[in-house]
């Protein structure tokens, strides 16, 4: 039951074939195509006279011999798919295949038992396993596919065919042909290859199709359908089902046939051998009359090629047909401009522009047809109207009131009682309490009544009752019960509220909005309703009757929209003059659905939308109207394979890899990165629909979707590396596949960004880098080796010198100071025999001179003395001075030493200089300050010598230091600069002196 139901909707789609359902393949080689078949790579393989041609959705190839490896034009066969998905077919003059992942064409022949090649007659008959059979002249020949060899020949008892099918046992094969000789059967043995028996139906026919091992069904060329019966080789029933002859017999479905004649195309159904519909005529997309239809070929993907004899090949698919179609196919162009529920009815009252009225049952079936005009002729344009009782719809024709009573299907014609001029109905309305309300491209609104046969009309609304534009009233819509939107000439929208006191309408507010208003509808929420006018949809806001414009998504909304239906709180249909429109304004989703969705036409009329009770809607356009219930509405969940068409490097096609389609990974060198590809989704239900999206992995953040069906992406200069290319497709209804298509693409660097010219580059820098190591270090080694003698050198210099120096303190010390010792004795002697006062005091100076000089000489000496060149020796000697000239004077001396490191070196120069600072700031206090204390400290800080002594007297003024001091100061400073010191000097109850020296440890010590 389930399978005839489905045959019987497979006919009902196809008698409503029309240009939105059916599409039709440009550039075949020719138009007659015999032989059709769906690839496991989704492409279609068309016969022709004159080549072969591959359609894969997008673009079509055709192969010849002029171009491919082909021998003859003449396709012969139907097409055969073997396990390595290879193509064979038969032109008249040799077998052909096609290897996909080539895209190349190879042909062989079949030889005569005297080895002469046969060049004529070829038709394949099966392929089972590894095993083809095919027919060429007057034998049969089984071919191994995978060796390419003939396996076995064996005359074919038969003569020239139509079609031939083979039906294959443990140990026999029974050949079936058909042709103008008739029905002919013979039977081989497996083993001998000999006949065993033959059989002939002499009736010149040219279908074939087998149902089973045991039936078949044959069309004759008078027109008569012939079940038979194989093993009994009887005829179980014959048909007469045309008067031309049965051009092809295809399956549809498992329960029904497709059976094409030359005067009409009709389909059999085989449970109870009966024709389930017959169909003389079909229109396609450019109106052609489509009558010789040879096949009707269902695809793997419920895809429906139908092939015509001189017009070309045309596809449609069931599934992408989702609306019913009204009055489609009655008038060309029935344009639907007003849609009417009945009351208490389930019928529909439906006018149009020019083609009368239709009283529709629910299920579509006219139940009257009624022209307005004189005579029953039509007349004019119908563009509104209204129910006034149950049976009694009233419009507005060429300027008069029309009546129509739909049980007598009478027309009555109506003046207005107040003999109002009218222009042109447009817009009825009903009020609250019932009354009818209309406009009439007039700047007024009016009330209308109906008694007695009369009609009586009042203003309640007029532009010039509030000052404004005399411009016609084009549309009035009512939002609920008071409040009305009404477009002054489409420039301008009214918002209008009646009061039930006065009974008139009131402006509320004139709204700038272009476009009118055509529909309107309350949303989700009382503040705000949709508008659609000429120039799109509109958001109103009810309490400040502010508006602003709703696009949709990639501004689908900025068109034509006519009307607008509200299914639930969200959800939204909305028609156009580019088809339907499903919308949810919560999340912004759009789904637009065109002619090959089953639409009546793109354009839609104002006027023309309804939705019942039940939540029928109806949608009328140019062409008739659509009637759906939202919910079923479902979209395709079927994947669109995608198809890589062109591959390109550097922008030149490129073949490296194959054929595009079959390209899996992608390597290329450093100076060929640019890349392109072009690629599509496979949706035969409607290609012009289907999207695709890409990424390069390491290239694009995310998927990049395609403006139209056609996908193209372009990646210039890439940088060396791994990249994975990715591809998702979406069907005819944008449903996105959850397979991804995936190529890796390698660009290779060049060898400088290679790992082992990189471990190459780094070894030799590694290598340079030691030797220019090894190099510094023998250089600072023969440099160290040259300082090490030249500072032995200095050392033993140093050496001399301070033994010179030591040689030379040792005979001033000797001979020097004894010879002043001995002076100082030999006058202290002489004074003691001095015989008068000037003596003595001349032998005074001479002890006083020898002691100074001896003094002075002493100092010299341990200058110079190497053996003191230490800050320990320095520091002592300056406090054995100090603490013997203070207490020569009776002045108490405080001396601190806080120096921790002595590790230093003293040079003899640095330490008389600094000694001689430090005698003469003692000498300065024991002369002039008049003190009684002197402080004295000596510390180590940061590799310098600091000095501090204070003498706590009366200081002097700064002005007299000069007179008191003479030139000691001078000779201190000087003596400071020598040093490369520094001092600091202030007169605070006494005088406070602070020196600063640099130090330097001996050679070989480190800090």
């Amino acid at each position: 039951m389930i399978l005839r139901r489905l045959g019987i909707f497979i006919c009902v789609i196809l008698v409503h074939i029309s240009s939105h359902a059916q599409i039709r393949i440009p550039n075949l080689s020719q138009n007659t195509h015999e032989y059709l078949y769906y690839s496991t790579f989704h492409q279609i393989f068309i016969s022709s006279i004159d080549g072969l041609n591959i359609f894969d959705g997008q673009a079509l190839r055709v192969y010849k011999p002029i171009t491919h490896n082909m021998y003859g034009n003449n396709i012969q066969s139907s097409f055969y798919e073997d396990s390595y998905h290879h193509i064979w077919f038969c032109t008249y003059q040799a077998l052909h295949v096609y290897n996909p992942y080539s895209d190349q064409l190879d042909y062989y022949f079949g030889k005569s038992p005297d080895n002469d090649t046969i060049y004529n007659d070829y038709r394949i008959i099966d392929l089972e396993g590894n095993s083809l059979w095919f027919l060429a002249d007057a034998y049969i020949f089984e071919f191994d596919i995978v060796e390419r060899m003939i396996l076995t020949s064996l005359p074919s008892y038969v003569s020239i065919v139509k079609d031939i099918q083979r039906i294959a046992s443990d140990s026999t094969d029974v050949f079936v042909s058909v042709g103008m000789h008739g029905l002919d059967m013979f039977t081989i043995d497996h083993n001998t290859k000999e006949m065993l028996d033959s059989f002939t139906l002499s009736i010149p026919m040219q279908a074939l199709w087998l149902k089973n091992d045991q039936e078949l069904y044959a069309g004759s060329q008078d027109g008569r359908l012939i079940h038979f019966d194989i093993g009994k080789k009887v005829v179980i029933n014959e048909y007469k089902v045309s008067n031309a002859s049965i051009a092809n017999i295809d399956q549809i479905n498992p329960s029904t046939l497709f059976i094409s004649a030359y005067d009409q195309s009709l389909f059999w159904d085989l449970t109870s051998d009966t024709i389930l519909h017959q169909k003389y005529f079909h229109h396609a997309v450019d109106k052609l009359e489509l009558d010789a239809i040879h096949r009707c070929y269902v695809a793997p993907d419920s895809s429906m090629w139908i092939s015509d004899d001189g017009t070309g090949l045309y596809y449609l698919n069931n599934q992408k047909s989702k609306f019913r179609s009204w009055l489609t196919e009655l008038d060309k162009q029935l344009a639907i401009t007003g849609i009417y529920s009945v009351p208490f009815s389930n019928d529909y009252l439906l006018i149009t522009r020019d083609q009368g009225i239709f009283l529709m049952s629910s299920n579509g079936a006219i139940l009257k047809r009624k022209h307005v005009g004189i005579n029953n002729k039509r007349s004019g344009t119908l563009l509104s109207g209204i129910f006034i009782d149950n049976i009694h719809f009233l419009m507005h024709h060429q300027g008069q009131f029309v009546l129509y009573n739909i049980e007598t299907d009478a027309i009555r014609r109506l003046d207005d009682a107040n003999k109002n001029i009218l222009d042109y109905g447009i817009d009825f309305e009903y009020l609250a309490n019932g009354e009818i309300v209309f406009c009439d491209y007039s700047a007024r609104i009016w009330r209308l009544d109906f008694k007695e046969d009369q009609i009586y009309l009042d203003s309640i609304y007029s532009n010039a009752e509030y000052g404004i534009s005399e411009k016609p009233i084009v549309s009035l819509e009512k939002l609920n019960d008071s409040i009305f939107f009404a477009s002054e000439n489409e420039e301008s929208v009214y918002v209008l509220k009646f009061d039930d006191v006065t009974g008139r309408f009131q402006l509320i507010k004139q709204l700038e909005l272009l476009g009118g208003v055509k529909s309107v509808e309350m949303s989700e929420s009382s503040d705000y309703c949709f508008i659609v006018n000429s120039n799109g949809l509109f958001k109103v806001h009810l309490k400040s009757y502010t508006f602003e414009q709703v696009v949709g998504k990639e501004q689908c909304f900025a068109k034509t929209i006519y009307a607008i239906e509200k299914v639930d709180s969200s959800s939204y249909w909305l028609s156009s003059n580019q088809g339907l429109y499903y919308w949810n304004s919560i999340t912004d989703s759009v789904r637009r659905f065109q002619e090959s969705d089953g639409l009546q036409d793109l354009e839609y009329n104002t006027d023309a939308h309804f939705q019942d009770t039940d939540g029928r809607l109806f949608f009328g356009g140019v062409n008739g109207l659509n009637v759906f219930y939202p919910e079923e509405i479902q979209l395709m969940e079927q994947e669109a394979p995608v198809m890589i068409s062109e591959f390109m490097v550097d922008d030149a096609v490129s073949q490296l890899f194959g054929p595009a389609n079959f390209m899996e990974t992608i390597e290329l060198p450093y100076y060929q990165n640019t890349v392109s590809f072009k690629f599509h989704a496979v949706d035969y239900a409607d290609l012009s629909n289907t999207r695709v999206k890409y990424k390069m992995e390491g290239i694009d953040d995310n998927y990049v979707v395609s403006t139209n069906h056609q996908g193209a992406a372009r990646y210039p200069n890439l940088p060396a590396g791994t990249y994975t290319f990715t591809i998702i497709g979406s069907n005819a209804d944008q449903v996105w596949n959850t397979s991804k298509r995936s190529i890796e693409l390698v660009i290779h660097p060049p060898y400088w960004q290679t790992w082992w010219f990189r471990l190459i580059s780094i070894l030799t820098i590694l290598a340079i880098v030691g030797l220019i190591i090894r190099n510094y270090y023998k250089r600072k080694i023969r440099e160290k080796d040259f300082l090490l003698k030249e500072q032995a050198l200095i050392i033993s210099k140093q050496k001399a010198i301070q033994e010179e120096r030591n040689r030379i303190a040792g005979e001033m010390h000797d001979d020097l100071g004894g010879g002043l010792t001995t002076i100082s004795y030999l006058s202290q002697k002489l004074k003691s025999n001095a015989l008068d006062e000037k003596s003595v005091l001349q032998l005074d100076k001479i002890i006083t001179h020898a002691k100074s000089l001896v003094n002075n000489m002493s100092e010299i000496i341990w200058a110079m003395n190497a053996r003191f060149d230490t800050l320990d020796n320095l520091i002592a000697y300056i406090r054995r001075y100090s603490k013997e000239s203070l207490d020569d004077h009776s002045i108490r001396l405080v001396f601190r030493n806080t120096v921790q490191e002595n590790n230093y070196s003293v040079s003899g120069e640095l330490r008389r200089n600094i000694f001689l600072i430090c005698k003469e700031v003692i000498h300065n206090a024991i002369k002039h300050a008049e003190t009684d204390l002197v402080e004295l400290g000596i510390i180590e800080e940061a590799g310098h010598l600091k000095i501090s002594i204070s003498d706590f007297g009366k200081g002097m003024a700064l002005n007299h230091t000069r007179h008191h001091l003479g030139n000691g100061i001078e000779n201190i400073k000087n003596r400071v600069e020598k040093c490369q010191g520094t001092i600091l000097m202030r007169n605070d109850q006494g005088l406070h002196y602070e020196f600063k020296f640099p130090l330097k440890k001996p050679e070989g010590i480190k800090s």
